[in-house]
């Protein structure tokens, strides 16, 4: 594998997350995290007015989606 491109996975230096910072790490639109959130897809905390994400609380929501062979398509 000599001259392979590498994907260079950068880690997030904070654990806590606002609802930008949580979009942009997961890649969802904000209204689409609201919900899951809502629905207790997604923990969170109130600080305030505003809804904070921790770094495990998005982990686990990405290792809880289905992984790409666990689809079927037809």
């Amino acid at each position: 594998m000599l001259n392979q491109p590498v994907e260079i996975i950068q880690v997030p230096s904070k654990r806590l997350f606002n609802m930008k910072d949580a979009t942009k790490y997961l890649g969802m639109h904000p209204d689409t995290l609201r919900k899951e959130a809502r629905l207790g897809l997604i923990r969170s905390r109130r600080r305030g007015r505003y809804r904070v994400f921790t770094l495990e609380a998005l982990n686990d929501y990405i290792d809880s989606l289905p992984r790409g062979d666990d689809c079927v398509t037809n």
